[in-house]
């Protein structure tokens, strides 16, 4: 019995670290900084790093980044429709689209992109790709679950 919680227990944490990471596409990100470490070579990587980080911070993302799968948004929706009403408002969709801002101008592109006051899975998916993308081009991928 007691060995059957624990693993369950396990399952539960690994599937909370796995939507995190989801959520927030630190898979992504590794693998965006990995691709210009390859391409640059740097000497002093832990700089490179830093200074890769902080223009991101300030520019916006570049890259690898300009992907947003559908199931990275799904994840988001789902942590902000907790009761499952199928809905959520426009404020609570703002809250979770900054929380995975990379910049300062998402942030900003986020905090005066108009929201509905309402909104469905499939519409919080074109909301935040038009407020995290404003006047960017991006690529979209089809959700593996749907």
């Amino acid at each position: 019995m007691v060995l059957h919680s624990v693993a369950n227990s396990n399952l539960q944490t690994y599937k909370d670290v796995h939507e995190y990471l989801t959520v927030h596409r630190i898979e992504s990100l590794f693998a965006d900084l990995a691709s210009a470490l390859a391409y640059h070579r740097p000497n002093d990587v832990r700089a490179f790093l830093i200074t890769e980080i902080e223009n991101r911070m300030k520019h916006g993302s570049t890259g690898g980044d300009a992907v947003i799968q559908d199931r990275e948004l799904d994840a988001l929706y789902h942590l902000t429709d907790l009761t499952d009403k199928g809905k959520i408002t426009g404020d609570q969709a703002r809250e979770a689209i900054l929380k995975i801002t990379y910049s300062q101008k998402q942030h900003d592109d986020v905090m005066v992109h108009e929201f509905p006051s309402m909104m469905t899975k499939v519409e919080f998916r074109t909301c935040a790709r038009d407020a995290l993308h404003k006047g960017e081009d991006y690529i979209t991928t089809a959700s593996i679950d749907q």
